[in-house]
């Protein structure tokens, strides 16, 4: 009584599921004791009992063992999935910081950059117009000193042409020339004449008689003013040349200044480039980080969840289990006990007869209990499962025979176990791919958006050195215009030269003539064809006055033409100079035309070949955009259901496993026994 009491505490603190098993156990335990009635002395039925709680006893271990391996299994996968998870979110933590300050640094060098760009600029802009405003002053500068210098040279002149004039004796021809009137005004505001020295020389220019021809006091004064002149011609001469090298060292400096700005322009500019293309990449990283990350925290959180879980699931399971092995090993300790031993002795012959009748309907209650076992993992709803099926009709027909329903059963747990192997393989298979297919899209796609990037840069580059490529051609269109128009202005004033030449020489001639013609009349005695008479002194007062005044005509028109001939020497000279800085110009232009067209085409096939490029990403996006479609296809419906169908097929073999556990107890000697009593009977 005490015993009973004992197994009924015991039996009320199981769980369900292990209290269900034990009532199923004692069943099973029951009646084998009822058929072994009619057994020889020699065998023990309870032994069979025994060994039948035995074997559950070491199933139930293994399938603690097998949950145990699988729960250190899932553990390990937890533990490596959570350190790996939060390294990699702690490492996207540092990274976020680290990206962010490396794109505010990036934007601080393109401010930067793009500042030195515009002090460049300033720095080139004010060098080029130094360079224009030195250039208009000294052509301002140069043409007051042509102007002054060819002062002087035509007051050196008048004084050279006096001296020997007056040292021969034609003064008074001299004093009739534009020369003399020139020098006459050059005495009067000569400021390094004394007075004295101004009055004689001003008398003796005006025609008076207090100073003689040939007067060394006149030749004198006028040679001082000659080397002082000279000398004054020398300083602004050595000056002017001075200026000119001053203009030329700064001219150069200043160009020099201009090159450097514009190349560190040119370099600094595809540094901008550069940079705005990094910041773009790094603002992608930024985004493809933090969108990482937050994946990464989800993923670890329900990892976390879902790992919580399966420990608490695990220790609920052990305990059950462990529970459900106590009730069997007191089970089986009850059993061996020899009291219990004793007590079957004693009770089971008295059972002999009934054992008779319960046979048949032992065999039927197994079926039926295995029936049961079977039906419990479907509703009414729910159609049973083929594997199910197939085995409740084994059992159901009258002729069954349990070994070979158990290996039906066994058979079916195998393909079960299989299908869901390849399950597991097919969905690890789907993850692997998809990630990878993920990855390689991600990857694609980044490069699309570098090569658009680097296309639009290649764009703007492409779109100023087309720009620069204009400005330059325009420039040389204007110059070809200008050095046209140059050209003809040159032949023009050459063209009126040469007609004004020969009229002058006709003129020349012409007077020359009138004088002969003259002196033919006049002054017979002196009239010749081919003698110049610019130095007879004509003593007729009736013929001196009008061959005088032809004679300072001719005078001032070989001055004026001396004056054209230099003048036209002079423009000449300036219009070579012009032509060929002209044609120095043209020719860095188009130089840098040609350079730039190179540049230019570079861009352009770089261009083409990002586009090219892009292309290509494109397509293997696509394609890669494809497979995840393919995939998502054929794997979405496996992976939102696998729970799911793991879930029926763990069912299924565990109803398959309960069958098989019910039809273990099935002994056909039993019967044989039973056939045996009759037959005593």
């Amino acid at each position: 009584g005490a015993r009973r009491r004992r197994g009924s505490r015991r039996s009320k603190g199981l769980p369900r599921r292990a209290h269900t098993k034990l009532l199923a156990m004692v069943r099973v335990v029951a009646a084998l004791a009822a058929t072994a009635l009619g057994a020889s002395s020699s065998m023990n039925p309870i032994r069979r009992v025994v060994s039948m709680l035995q074997m559950m006893q070491k199933k139930v271990e293994n399938e603690a063992d097998e949950a145990k391996a699988l729960h250190t299994k899932f553990m390990c996968y937890c533990d490596t999935n959570e350190a790996k998870m939060s390294k990699k979110i702690q490492e996207n933590e540092e990274k976020i910081p680290q990206v962010e300050s490396e794109i505010k640094e990036l934007k601080g060098q393109k401010e930067q950059v793009e500042s030195e760009i515009t002090a460049h600029n300033s720095d080139r802009a004010e060098a080029q117009e130094a360079v224009d405003k030195a250039t208009s002053m000294r052509a301002k500068d140069q043409k007051s000193f042509e102007a002054e210098a060819g002062d002087i040279k035509a007051n050196l002149d008048a004084i050279r042409k006096a001296i020997p004039a007056i040292e021969q004796g034609g003064a008074t021809e001299f004093l009739q020339s534009r020369s003399a009137a020139r020098l006459r005004k050059l005495i009067a505001q000569a400021q390094s004449l004394d007075d004295s020295d101004r009055d004689d020389a001003t008398a003796f220019l005006q025609g008076g008689n207090s100073i003689q021809p040939g007067s060394a006091q006149i030749v004198g004064i006028l040679k001082q003013m000659e080397e002082t002149i000279a000398a004054n011609l020398a300083d602004i001469t050595k000056t002017e040349d001075e200026a000119v090298k001053s203009f030329e060292d700064m001219k150069a400096a200043k160009e020099k200044e201009i090159s450097a700005a514009t190349k560190a322009i040119e370099v600094k500019t595809g540094r901008v480039g550069e940079l705005a293309v990094s910041i773009v990449e790094a603002e992608d990283d930024l985004k493809d980080t933090g969108n990482t990350l937050d994946e990464d925290k989800e993923f670890a959180s329900t990892l976390k969840e879902k790992c919580s879980t399966a420990v608490k699931e695990y220790e609920t399971e052990s305990a059950t289990r462990q529970e459900e092995l106590a009730a069997i090993a007191d089970t089986i300790k009850l059993l061996n006990s020899d009291e219990a031993l004793e007590l079957f002795k004693k009770a089971l012959p008295s059972m002999a007869q009934m054992s008779f009748l319960q046979m048949d309907e032992s065999e039927k209650e197994m079926k039926q209990e295995a029936l049961q076992a079977l039906q419990q993992h479907h509703t009414s709803k729910a159609a049973m499962s083929p594997y199910l099926s197939l085995v409740a009709f084994a059992l159901k027909g009258k002729k069954a025979n349990f070994d070979k329903v158990t290996k039906l059963i066994d058979n079916m747990m195998s393909s079960l176990k299989k299908e869901q192997g390849e399950d597991d393989s097919k969905k690890e298979y789907c993850a692997s791919e998809l990630d990878k297919a993920e990855d390689e899209a991600k990857e694609h796609e980044n490069d699309v958006k570098g090569l658009k990037a680097k296309i639009e840069q290649l764009k703007d580059a492409a779109s100023a050195v087309k720009a620069e490529i204009a400005d330059l051609e325009a420039g040389i269109k204007s110059l070809d215009e200008a050095v046209a128009e140059a050209t003809e202005q040159r032949k023009k004033e050459h063209d009126h030269y040469t007609k004004t030449a020969a009229q002058n020489q006709g003129a020349l001639e012409l007077l020359e003539m009138a004088k002969n013609r003259l002196n033919k009349f006049f002054n017979p005695e002196v009239a010749k064809s081919d003698d110049d008479l610019s130095f007879i002194q004509t003593k007729q007062l009736k013929s001196a006055g009008v061959i005088a005044m032809l004679t300072n005509i001719q005078t001032d028109l070989k001055t004026e033409m001396a004056e054209d001939e230099q003048e036209e020497k002079d423009a000449q000279a300036e219009y070579e100079k012009l032509m060929e800085t002209s044609q120095s110009k043209r020719k860095a232009d188009s130089e840098a035309i040609t350079e730039k067209s190179g540049a230019l085409s570079d861009a352009e096939e770089g261009i083409a070949e990002a586009e090219g490029d892009k292309k290509t990403s494109g397509a293997a996006l696509l394609a890669v955009r494809k497979t995840i479609s393919n995939l998502h296809g054929e794997c979405d419906f496996l992976v939102q259901n696998y729970d799911l169908r793991k879930q029926a097929r763990d069912d299924e073999i565990n109803a398959l496993d309960k069958a098989k556990a019910v039809l273990s107890g099935a002994d056909f000697s039993l019967v044989q026994t039973s056939s045996f009593l009759t037959r005593r009977g």
